[in-house]
């Protein structure tokens, strides 16, 4: 079939009229994907651009901080490499100065020096063999010095510090150093020291008393008693050794409490009685006895009826001093000569034990106020272990 040329036209004119719709409708597509785009891009810069914009800043500035710090750490770099040579020099120059060995006695010697200065006691020094060692490649020789030291706090704080100054210990290194600072004492301490001391001392003095101070006391007694200062010292060695003797038995069997029970006076009594000495105190006895005059009177009292027997007083005074006459008076009078020799023997007896124990007790108390006084100052006191080692240079490791 043949179509016309109306035909083609209209064909032409509606595939025209088509392909514009078409083309209009893709362009309108478009022009919308392109709106959106804009608002989508609009919608960003104004949401998200600032903060990516202030991200962008913050991280153009911490750049350039680190770029700063970069710059300085570069130029602490080279000042810390010129500090290591300097560092390096300076060893170099102190190697020099250590010594090649260690002589114990020189540093000895300084040690106490210094603690004479500072007013404090040494009471423990030793010194180690000395011991090689190796540092940073360099060989070393140490000796380690242990030292113990007492005195106030203040004076070995300025000992220390004295050695930590010092050149002589310019090569040394000082450990931690172990301070102990006591409680001062209580009285109640004070006194349970001296109790413990007063026992102890107390055998020792005991036991140092010699033959020779114990026929002291024997003469000083008799003499004391009779009057009489010219006994013959023989007469009573013999006791004096026998009495020694009898107090280092009591000592042996760690009872001195007996000695202070009065079995002492009563060994005395038993070996005056017995011995040469009763040729001294045996007339003073007969000539005492003399004097007592019985008188058969009864003397009335508001408590009944007694016998009174009295004596010459000036007379007993004069045989025996006015003091013994007055302790002994009432055990004399209506004794017999017997008797009153007996009494003579136990107040002899009383008075040798009376010497000793005053004797002892003296220097017990001397010796205990002393130690006493000296622990009092001990305990005010503190003390110090240090450790010094002290190196000495024998060069770089091979």
């Amino acid at each position: 079939m043949r179509l016309t040329r109306t035909v083609w036209l209209v064909l032409g004119i509606g595939i025209f009229v088509a392909a514009t719709a078409v083309l209009y409708f893709m362009y309108q597509g478009r022009v919308d994907e392109r709106q959106k785009a804009k608002d989508a891009l609009q919608l960003v810069e104004e949401q998200q651009l600032p903060g990516l914009m202030e991200s962008k800043q913050a991280l153009e500035d911490e750049l350039a901080q680190k770029e700063d710090e970069i710059a300085q750490w570069e130029e602490d770099m080279i000042r810390l490499e010129e500090l290591l040579d300097q560092a390096k020099l300076n060893i170099s120059q102190v190697q020099e100065g250590f010594p090649a060995s260690i002589a114990g006695i020189s540093y000895d010697e300084a040690l106490f020096s210094f603690a004479d200065d500072s007013n404090i006691k040494v009471t423990g020094l030793n010194s180690s063999e000395p011991i090689p060692v190796e540092v940073n490649g360099n060989n070393y020789e140490t000796t380690v010095f242990n030292l113990k030291v007492r005195g106030e706090l203040a004076d070995i704080l300025d000992f220390i510090n004295i050695i930590v100054t010092d050149e002589a210990f310019a090569t040394a290194v000082m450990e931690p150093v172990n301070l102990s600072i006591p409680e001062p004492l209580t009285d109640e301490q004070i006194e349970d020291m001296k109790e413990t001391l007063e026992k102890e001392i107390m055998l020792a003095a005991v036991g140092e008393i010699t033959t020779q101070q114990m026929l002291d006391y024997i003469l000083e007694a008799i003499a004391e008693v009779t009057g009489r200062d010219d006994i013959d010292p023989r007469l009573a060695e013999d006791m004096a050794k026998t009495i020694k003797s009898r107090i280092d038995e009591l000592l042996l069997e760690g009872d001195y409490n007996d000695i202070l029970a009065g079995r002492l006076a009563e060994f005395i009594v038993e070996y005056i009685t017995n011995s040469v000495i009763s040729e001294v105190v045996n007339p003073l006895a007969v000539a005492i006895g003399e004097l007592i005059m019985p008188i058969d009177e009864i003397v009335e009292g508001e408590e009944g009826e007694e016998d009174e027997t009295i004596y010459d007083d000036e007379a007993l005074e004069e045989l025996l001093g006015p003091s013994i006459a007055e302790m002994l008076g009432p055990q004399i009078a209506g004794a017999t000569s017997g008797e009153i020799a007996g009494i003579l023997n136990e107040f002899i007896a009383e008075l040798v034990e009376a010497k000793m124990e005053n004797s002892v007790a003296e220097t017990v108390e001397a010796a205990v106020n002393e130690i006493v006084a000296q622990q009092i100052e001990e305990y005010k006191e503190s003390t110090a272990d240090i450790e010094l080692v002290v190196y000495a240079y024998q060069g770089e490791e091979e």
